[in-house]
């Protein structure tokens, strides 16, 4: 009895030390992503759903007695994990799933795939792409480690698929540092246990792992669009905001795009239009209808007939700028020769593709400029239906105060105009490289306090400041990121405007019954205020709402009719070289497909075997008869040693699976073998009922395991052995 005890709790401590091998090699692997991704702060939220599932499992193994209890608990916990972290508000008690749960995964999933399309490395690790790397962490875990005791070397399969990550993403070799070291813990886990495996089961599957490291960079070359060594290229990310900071520090300066306009001056292009504030960022509405062609946009929200307005075009080429927004000045009303499904987000009109890229658009835009005079931007009518332009979660004190005192009790436009004001023209000064040392980058509430306190940030602590203050008085605002009109270069009777990174911009946009979405510009020395910033430049001439020098504004006409007949069907390229240009799904193809490929290794290999020796039997070969049904019962865990008889091991499995499916084959081989005259010759066809007959007693775990990683096949390289498994 207490042999039994010290011999099962030496088998615990060995689950558990490969557990714990198993654990440190999975999270080296995905230290190797460090190259991908932004900062440390990824890690943690990557390593839980490693770590929690690894432990449900410990447990259950050492105090569970059904081999099933393992991946259940692991299971369990995995989806607890993926619950509470990233959907415990929509959950039973934060960690039950529901189908508002189920809901909320799949956009996460689709906001990760955006996001790895459209960022560039170092990625910001949205909680998109977070959830990603736990999906993957889970499903690691859940599938692999209930099954290391019995087959170790499956540990390798998840290495493989993460460590070959940036290979897939930047191209080139597996990141050297962290192969190495998920390799030795690997090597280590394949060595630990009262029967380790075999010298040459070891080597043999670090040959295996590492030709794969080797051999998955030229199946998965470099990305068309992957930025240059140096950097260059702006990315506009699913939330362009992400990024800003980072494109404006960068040591090199790129070209972003350039425009010509009949506008007197130069363009605002907006990006993403960012509508609702968590309290800790701004997001913008990524949900397009496929039926909002650009070929036509919508009235802008607000505003009406009485309102003065200009009509004026502009012919937009990109250079350096990829991601899934295109730059338009705002309020758009057409945009012509673009390549690609693109489509307009109703409130904002921002212009957003779901999978054509930015990057060496030229297409021309009709747009409006919007000229209200001094009377309606005072008329200060309520604003109706726009709930969602006011909410703000609970805000400091001192913020609602410094709100409250500096916006007064005027008019709409008169608090607006003193909000602006007191940016702009007060204390602050612009720095991109202050809210970095001191440790307040972003635009959150705690951000926008100690902003306050600071009066240094640039555009987008200046921006989103504005915005939550005017939530804070009843203003309705919201965010913009995009470009300031650049540098102007004479062109004619036309306005060429060049623009490069050191142009990206954030501004806040703020709401007029009557008139509509209204831009602000509190940034200090950035940007250029706009004609109706003062009260004295509202209805003066020689400042247009376009920035520009140039006193001679268009005629100002009324609202344009619509268009009585339909736009035509915007052409979309569907060749395979723009596709795969424009979309990660040919390499997200080729990583599932080898992964695919990978898993059928064995299964596909086992396949052949069985060809080739029923081409035997069909001969007459009774050896090959044997071995088949040997290795057949081997894989559905019998013990089915070499040395052991056809007639021994047949009365073993006549007793399960009946004498009638045992004897032809039996009889055959021992005919064939000792060549009884007038005995019935043995067929393929009897091998293969009786193949059929034990697989159809074994459980379905059994198999499938057979099936897709089939124990005889481990065996001959030293990865199981023939007599680990019991019948």
């Amino acid at each position: 009895m207490a042999a039994d005890l010290v011999t099962r709790r030496a088998a615990a401590n060995r689950t558990s030390l490969r557990l714990v091998l198993f654990t440190v090699a999975l999270l080296v692997a995905f230290g190797g992503l460090a190259p991908l991704l932004e900062g440390e702060n990824w890690f943690a939220p990557a390593a839980l759903p490693v770590i929690l599932p690894v432990l449900a499992i410990g447990i259950a193994a050492r105090i569970g007695r059904r081999p099933w209890q393992p991946f259940v608990a692991g299971l369990v916990a995995g989806v607890a994990t993926l619950t509470f972290g990233y959907a415990r508000d929509v959950a039973l008690l934060g960690v039950i799933p529901t189908v508002e749960t189920v809901g909320r995964w799949g956009e996460l999933v689709g906001q990760g795939a955006a996001a790895i399309s459209t960022q560039r490395t170092p990625a910001t690790a949205t909680d998109g792409i977070l959830f990603l790397l736990a999906i993957l962490a889970v499903v690691a875990v859940v599938f692999i480690a209930p099954v290391l005791d019995r087959l170790p070397a499956t540990a390798a399969l998840p290495l493989l698929v993460v460590l070959d990550i940036p290979v897939a993403v930047r191209g080139g070799l597996a990141e050297p540092v962290w192969f190495v070291l998920a390799a030795v813990a690997f090597l280590a886990l394949l060595r630990v246990g009262r029967r380790p495996m075999p010298l040459p089961g070891v080597l043999a599957t670090a040959a295996v792992v590492i030709v794969g490291s080797l051999v998955l960079p030229a199946v998965f070359p470099e990305p068309p669009d992957a930025p240059t060594a140096s950097g260059n290229g702006i990315g506009t990310g699913l939330n362009p905001l992400v990024d800003l900071g980072d494109d404006l520090r960068r040591d090199e300066i790129v070209p972003a795009l350039t425009y010509s306009s009949d506008a007197p001056g130069g363009l605002y292009l907006r990006l993403a239009t960012l509508d609702e504030f968590t309290g800790i960022t701004w997001t913008p509405d990524t949900d397009t209808d496929p039926a909002n062609d650009v070929a036509d946009f919508p009235p802008p929200q607000g505003l009406d007939d009485a309102v003065p307005r200009a009509a004026y075009t502009a012919d937009i080429q990109i250079a350096d700028v990829g991601g899934r927004w295109l730059p338009v000045p705002y309020p758009a009303t057409a945009v012509t020769g673009v390549e690609g499904a693109w489509r307009w987000e109703p409130d904002g009109l921002s212009v957003r593709s779901g999978g054509a890229d930015a990057r060496g658009q030229d297409y021309s835009v009709s747009f409006l400029d919007i000229q209200p005079d001094l009377a309606q931007l005072n008329a200060d009518a309520p604003v109706e239906d726009l709930e969602r332009y006011l909410e703000l979660p609970d805000l400091p004190t001192s913020i609602q105060q410094v709100a409250d005192t500096v916006a007064g009790s005027g008019t709409t436009y008169e608090r607006a105009i003193a909000l602006q004001s007191y940016f702009a023209d007060g204390d602050f000064e612009y720095s991109i490289d202050t809210p970095v040392e001191q440790d307040y980058d972003g635009t959150g509430i705690g951000v926008i306090e100690q902003f306050l306190e600071t009066k240094s940030g640039y555009c987008v602590h200046f921006a989103s400041s504005m915005a939550v203050m005017a939530r804070a008085v009843g203003i309705p605002s919201r965010m913009v990121v995009g470009f300031q009109p650049g540098v102007r270069n004479s062109l004619g009777d036309r306005n060429e405007f060049l623009v490069d990174s050191s142009d990206l911009h954030a501004w806040p946009e703020l709401f007029f019954e009557g008139i509509g979405w209204l831009r602000f510009e509190p940034t200090p020395g950035r940007g250029a205020a706009p004609s109706y910033s003062t009260a004295a430049g509202v209805d003066d001439p020689a400042t247009p709402e376009n920035e520009a020098e140039n006193p001679e504004a268009a005629p100002v006409t009324p609202a344009p009719a619509a268009p009585t007949t339909a736009p035509e069907e915007e052409t979309v390229d569907d060749s395979p070289v723009v596709a795969a240009a424009q979309s990660p799904v040919p390499v997200v193809l080729l990583v599932a497909l080898g992964g695919i490929l990978l898993l059928l290794v064995p299964a596909i290999w086992r396949v052949v075997v069985r060809s080739r020796r029923m081409r035997l039997v069909l001969a007459g070969d009774a050896a090959a008869a044997w071995a088949e049904v040997r290795d057949t019962a081997h894989d559905h865990d019998w013990v089915a040693p070499d040395s052991e008889t056809p007639r021994q091991l047949g009365a073993r499995l006549a007793v399960v699976v009946g004498d009638a499916a045992v004897r032809s084959v039996r009889h055959g081989v021992e005919a064939a073998a000792y060549d009884r005259p007038g005995a019935r010759a043995m067929t393929p066809e009897d091998v293969d009922a009786l193949r059929r007959a034990i697989a159809s007693a074994a459980p379905l775990r059994v198999r499938l395991r057979a099936i897709f990683l089939p124990p005889s096949l481990t065996a001959r390289v030293g990865l199981t052995r023939r007599d680990d498994l019991g019948g």
